[in-house]
């Protein structure tokens, strides 16, 4: 993560194999003390909020929109529990 002009940006680095995906996230204070992987669970949450997401592959779709993910789904969303479905069959974002 760095600044620029001071304090008013601050950079995500995104670690990707391939030049179609941006490298760099511009985020607010706000965010300033996420890393890459917890920028995505708590912008999932969010939006999850406003409207749930039906499916994974909805996931996936408004991950790439976001410009956010190229080619799968971040793996680490299902191993480190953020995204399953729950007992009524409903997909659920924490």
């Amino acid at each position: 993560m760095s600044a620029l002009a001071g304090d008013l940006l601050t950079v995500l680095r995104i670690n990707t194999s391939t030049i179609y995906t941006p490298v760099d996230v511009y985020i607010g204070d706000e965010y300033a003390d996420e890393d890459m992987n917890s920028l995505i669970v708590r912008l999932l949450v969010k939006e999850s909020q406003l409207e749930p997401f039906a499916s994974k592959e909805d996931v996936f779709n408004w991950l790439q929109e976001q410009g956010l993910c190229n080619a799968k789904l971040p793996s680490f969303l299902e191993t480190e529990g953020h995204l399953f479905y729950d007992e009524n069959g409903k997909l659920k974002v924490q």
